[in-house]
């Protein structure tokens, strides 16, 4: 998963990694934050969360940044403000 955040209050950015860790401990996901110029105390909780690298602001730049450093077959793009729906299991 990919999050570029950039001016995202650091509240709404460690909420959902906690959200995002919490659903995906089951699998194999790598979080991935991708710093757009965001404060640094957003970045100091990001890094107790996800992996956090930098690029220059703006969503696109970000996200093609996240991708090139992401190594899964799936991507998953969220914004910092965004909190998946639960899933229902199958069966």
């Amino acid at each position: 998963m990919t999050v570029p955040c950039s001016c995202q209050p650091s509240t709404t950015i460690e909420s959902q990694l906690l959200q995002l860790n919490t659903r995906s401990h089951h699998h194999d996901v790598k979080i991935l934050v991708v710093d757009g110029a965001a404060a640094m105390e957003t970045v100091m909780l990001a890094q107790r969360h996800a992996q956090v690298i930098s690029a220059k602001c703006g969503r696109a730049t970000q996200m093609n940044a996240g991708a090139q450093v992401a190594s899964g077959k799936i991507l998953l793009f969220l914004h910092a403000d965004t909190i998946l729906p639960k899933m229902r299991s199958s069966g």
